[in-house]
């Protein structure tokens, strides 16, 4: 049956009811007005009235299972669910859509069931974006920690990693006096990939052409890519393809590539990776910045060696060192012969030529791990790890010839300049076990060099 237009409504099946059970009731009120009233006697009022009950009885027990299992069962089913909600409960939250009546109540049931969904969604994005925060803030904090930059880095792509729902990550900077990207830190990757990609060219592979345009790039499938011409990642397994540019003040410093098996990126990922990638940026900027300031404060600003408070502290960790491994080291104390008269006779800036040729010759004459710093006006403090001291006199002896067998530059030359210069030698812990000991040692050594060639 159809009324008012629908054919399963729960208020026309109760007006259906309703009109059945007042059509069968009218009569049998009239039948007991009449009966009240002495129109009709006591067997006829019940020969009358009961097939009236029995049909109301007949009408009202459908109608109770009806309500039942309609509005009552539903309801409790709604109230279970609503409870479950707010116990937190993951099962229950839902009601099954067998639960669910074909008419209003259902219909309230499926719309909680829809608001619920939609709430959890809202509620997990809520979730996600709060940890895209917490990884952004925690990524750029590792950058402004005095640790290396690989170090840094590579804690920073791991939170990255895992908040970007990403397979592997990288971040390469740029070097401008080759033109080239250096890989410096990267998670997921294999290390043969690393060991491949450890630099590459800028116009050879997608990052160096984000790094020359400064504009993000997205790949959904880098294999069928036609901008994709070297592509070591795809040796990975890794298809789907984010490079962002890295940059500080208008200046690219980098690039961050992301990379996925399948899935790619939607708008709102790329929004949190932008963001991530700016504060990136920066940090590296800062970082760079640092590192600039720190050099300053530990490099003598004409020869472009260590300046003397760094020596002395490199040195006093080369004692504590020594003192734990029971390894020899050694100290060379290295000064110029009569540098104070070509200062007064050629004036300061001919002095200031010589000390810089001189901080070369000597920085060619040691190894990498030595250190060689400006101690003083004319006097140099070279460290040697891990030397005794016959190794010791070996070496000052070669840098001393290599100084008086190096030329001069042509116009040093020409005024009839010679470089010559006098060293002492002091070794832990055959000389000295302390830092003043050792430049006392040294000193004294020099001293009597200088000393004897006079």
């Amino acid at each position: 049956m159809r009324i008012l237009g629908r054919p399963h409504s729960l208020r026309n099946r109760l007006l259906v009811y309703g009109a059945a059970v007042t059509l069968l009731a009218t009569p049998a009120i009239a039948v007991l007005v009449a009966y009240l009233e002495g129109a009709l006697t006591w067997q006829a009022f019940m020969r009358n009235l009961l097939p009236l009950v029995l049909l109301d009885g007949i009408l009202l027990v459908p109608l109770w299972f009806f309500l039942r299992r309609s509005i009552l069962h539903p309801l409790k089913h709604l109230i279970e669910a609503d409870k479950a909600v707010e116990k937190g409960c993951l099962e229950g939250r839902y009601i099954s859509p067998e639960l669910m009546p074909d008419h209003e109540v259902g219909e309230v049931m499926r719309s909680r069931n829809a608001m619920l969904s939609h709430m959890e969604t809202l509620e997990s994005r809520f979730r996600r974006s709060l940890q895209e925060l917490i990884a952004l803030m925690s990524s750029t904090a590792l950058l402004r920690e005095t640790q290396g930059l690989e170090a840094m880095l590579k804690s920073a792509l791991e939170g990255i990693r895992e908040t970007a729902d990403v397979d592997a990550v990288e971040v390469s900077v740029l070097d401008e006096g080759s033109g080239q990207l250096a890989l410096r830190a990267h998670v997921g990757f294999s290390q043969g990939w690393a060991d491949a990609e450890r630099v590459r060219e800028m116009y050879e592979c997608l990052c160096g052409r984000v790094a020359t345009g400064g504009e993000l790039l997205l790949s959904d499938d880098i294999r069928a890519d036609p901008r994709a011409t070297r592509i070591a990642c795809r040796q990975e397994g890794l298809y789907v393809f984010a490079c962002i540019p890295l940059k500080a003040a208008g200046k690219v410093l980098g690039v961050m590539s992301l990379h996925r098996r399948s899935r790619p990126f939607s708008p709102q990922e790329v929004d949190v990776l932008l963001t991530i990638s700016y504060h990136l940026g920066v940090a590296l900027e800062n970082f760079r910045l640092y590192q600039e300031t720190l050099q300053l404060a530990i490099t003598d600003s004409l020869t472009g060696l260590y300046a003397r408070r760094y020596a002395l502290e490199r040195l006093q960790e080369e004692v504590n060192r020594a003192a734990r491994t029971a390894q020899p080291f050694s100290v060379l104390m290295i000064d110029l012969d009569g540098f104070k008269a070509i200062n007064d006779r050629y004036g300061h800036l001919v002095g200031d030529r010589v000390l810089k040729e001189t901080a070369g010759i000597l920085k060619r004459g040691l190894r990498d791990a030595d250190l060689l710093s400006r101690y003083g006006g004319d006097e140099f403090l070279a460290l040697l790890p891990g030397t005794g001291k016959l190794q010791a006199l070996e070496v000052a002896e070669r840098i001393r010839m290599a100084l008086e067998g190096n030329p001069l530059p042509k116009e040093l030359e020409e005024i009839g300049l010679r470089v010559s210069a006098s060293i002492g030698v002091a070794t832990y812990p055959e000389d000295a076990r302390t830092v003043e000991g050792l430049i006392s040692y040294a000193d004294t050594a020099l001293y009597q060099a200088k000393t004897h060639k006079v």
